[in-house]
This record gives structure tokens, sequence and C-alpha cells, in this order.
């Protein structure tokens, strides 16, 4: 399972996946973003729409996965890039992102007695969709 499949690095992980493995669910907030991918891979790629901020929804994507495929392998959260960098107006971004560093070196510990690794990769500053055009940073306010 891997989110945001749809830019940027959850498509990149996305392609190369569909030539190797048996099924690959993606999760996006519009499947126009990725019909190549669904005409392309009709059988190999579940395509699920998911907002991974709606608990209830993640929790029904998650169940009808396990219902539909048996087992999920490797979960991939993909949401935005990490690193540790801060700028001024993104403060709320910054915060999720170190705090998603935390939580899962803290799972990693909590899932290792049942043979399940957690990476977390933060590649930096990358030129993705996220960067240049779907993020919205908040205006400094006046001194």
């Amino acid at each position: 399972m891997i989110t945001g499949v749809s830019s940027g690095f959850g498509y990149e992980l996305t392609k190369p996946l569909l030539d190797k493995v048996d099924t690959v669910l993606g999760t996006v907030h519009n499947k126009a973003k990725i019909s190549d991918l669904i005409t392309e891979y009709p059988t190999l790629f579940d395509c699920q729409i998911l907002d991974v901020t709606d608990t209830p929804t993640v929790h029904q994507v998650v169940k009808e996965s396990f219902v539909k495929h048996g087992e999920i392998d490797v979960i991939i959260n993909n949401a935005g890039y990490g690193g540790q960098v801060a700028f001024p107006g993104n403060s709320m971004y910054h915060a999720t992102k170190f705090g998603i560093e935390g939580f899962c070196e803290s799972v990693a510990q909590e899932v290792e007695s049942f043979n399940i690794g957690v990476t977390l990769v933060e590649p930096g500053g990358a030129r993705t969709e996220f960067r240049y055009g779907s993020a919205q940073v908040a205006d400094l306010m006046p001194e």
C-alpha cells in the first residue's frame, strides 16, 4: 500500500513496483491524475480514493483492502517529504513531519516482535508537485 501515488515520490515508486510485484494498492485524491497506471495495469493496480486525514475512511479502505487482497505486505506512507529543515510560514507542516520521525521510530520498536520493519526516508527538497504547485504557504504576519 502506497499513499499519495498520483504524483511525486508516490508515483515514481508505484511505476517500477507494478512491474515487480503481484499487486500495488495505491491511494489518491483524484483517480484522473493516474489514469495511465489504471489503464496500463488494470489487474495489478488497485487504486483507492483516500484522504489520509479522514480516519473513518482510512479504516474502511484498509479493511476492504485486507478483505480483497488477504494481506498487505508493505505500507509506504508517502505523505509529502521529510527533512530536518524548517521555513517561516510552515510551522504546522514541519511539526507534523518531525512528529512522523518520532512516530516511526516508536512504531518500529512496537512491531519488531511481529517481524515487521519500519523505514523512514527523508529525502529533503525535491521537485515534486507538492513543492511547486499544490502546497500553500501562509503569509508571514506583520510585525
